[in-house]
């Protein structure tokens, strides 16, 4: 049974992860290199790389769609984990090809 405000899950559930993904990078970004250092363009089409692949792995995986049959908590947390750990290997892979951008581990 749909309800009335369920169409609003995942929407919101993206932006709030684009905007995490976003966050975590940035103040990784300030703790590397201060606050007076200005955003590198390097960074800007790393950052602009990330967004995409997140996208690209919720499109394919569909980490948002729960069922009501498997909908447990070790299921999510395994699905949220496995997704992860896909995300973290696309984009090492990323950062590979990318090498020329001449950016800090």
């Amino acid at each position: 049974m749909k309800h009335r405000y369920s169409f609003l899950f995942l929407p919101f559930q993206l932006i709030l992860d684009l905007i995490l993904l976003n966050l975590s990078f940035w103040i990784a970004y300030l703790i590397k290199f201060g606050f007076a250092s200005e955003f590198n363009t390097s960074y800007q089409w790393f950052l602009l790389v990330c967004n995409l692949i997140w996208l690209g792995l919720v499109v394919i995986v569909k980490p948002y769609n729960y069922s009501r049959i498997k909908f447990h908590v070790f299921n999510i947390l395994y699905q949220y984990l496995s997704l992860s750990g896909l995300f973290a290997a696309c984009m090492a892979f990323a950062w590979i090809i990318l090498r020329d951008l001449n950016l800090s581990r």
